[in-house]
């Protein structure tokens, strides 16, 4: 039988680990419960499509959750749902069925009576039931910290996008207890999202989105191929998904430079989130971000272009996701 609970990273329904552990990249429901058993433990919790955790106490039915918030697609089968965003799928081992010898103090079970040669009495028919319709998406929100990674070094970790900025241009640092917070939602359903806006909890220097600004030495807000031109990673106000860039304040200390808020791509089985600038014309250029000097995120078109009109040797950096709840 199975089971959806509140869970969170500060206190976990299930603390045990299957045996052997699984690869998160490679996580099934049967894997899961097949690895929980092994280890000794008599249920099994799959959470955020990836993750798998072990367990033998009941947990309190107060934490018990609608089914359809556990919505994520297992990483090594998409076909299968492994859980949610801090919702745990339980899959509990079933009891043996009930025969043979009594319990101590109870009775035999009584003598079947030989089977009637009457016919049965006429009983009313019943309708046939409907089929039961699929239920729709659940949002997921997601609470935590953004990763900036090294994705030529095994993807080591650079540091994490901080509160405080560099003329309203967003950092990071590898100092965890400067981070910024930030949350965003996705409809649930899917594996890949796209367009999505993320909100700083504590704000961008008094701007609520953490977005793309037109670079200050651009001739225009177009980016691309072959074009030197760049984007600054700021604080902005609310744009459409899909929306041009937009004129008017912004966290840049020179704010007359065009924006956009809805410009970020999120990948729930590598936790990824990377960038995508819509041009003037609507077209969307593959989208880089790179670390300027080693500690300030800005977006290319044409990372080589970028850096020798500069004369820089900046590197190209990945964001990835990290729960904090």
């Amino acid at each position: 039988m199975t089971l959806s609970l509140s869970d969170s990273i500060s206190n976990r329904v299930f603390t045990g680990r299957p045996s052997p552990d699984i690869p998160s990249d490679q996580t099934t429901v049967q894997r899961c419960i097949d690895g929980c058993t092994a280890a000794g433990f008599s249920q099994a919790g799959l959470e955020f499509g990836r993750e798998c955790y072990c367990g033998n106490q009941d947990a309190p039915l107060a934490d018990a959750t609608d089914s359809n918030e556990c919505n994520m697609p297992c990483v090594g089968d998409a076909s299968q749902f492994c859980g949610g965003g801090n919702r745990l799928l339980v899959y509990r081992r079933s009891s043996p069925p009930a025969g043979g010898s009594p319990p101590a103090g109870g009775s035999a079970p009584p003598t079947q009576a030989p089977p009637s040669t009457n016919p049965p009495p006429e009983t009313n028919p019943q309708p046939p039931q409907q089929p039961q319709q699929p239920q729709p998406p659940v949002p997921v929100t997601f609470i935590g910290l953004i990763e900036v990674r090294d994705p030529t070094n095994n993807d080591a970790l650079l540091g994490y996008v901080t509160k405080d900025t560099q003329n309203g241009i967003s950092k990071y640092d590898i100092d965890v207890s400067n981070a910024e917070t930030f949350t965003f939602q996705v409809p649930g359903g899917s594996t890949m999202y796209s367009q999505l806006e993320i909100t700083a909890v504590d704000t961008i220097d008094g701007y609520p989105f953490f977005g793309l600004i037109e670079g200050y030495a651009n001739d225009n807000d177009t980016i691309g191929p072959g074009s030197w031109h760049y984007l600054f990673v700021g604080g902005t106000t609310h744009s459409e998904p899909g929306a041009t860039p937009q004129t008017g304040p912004n966290s840049y200390f020179i704010s007359a430079r065009t924006w956009e808020s809805s410009v970020w791509n999120f990948d729930t089985t590598t936790l990824e989130i990377s960038p995508q600038w819509v041009n003037p014309d609507g077209s969307k250029p593959v989208t880089s971000l790179l670390g300027w000097y080693g500690y300030i995120l800005f977006g290319s078109g044409d990372p080589d272009q970028t850096n020798a009109h500069f004369g820089h040797n900046d590197k190209v950096v990945k964001l990835t996701f990290k729960s904090t709840v």
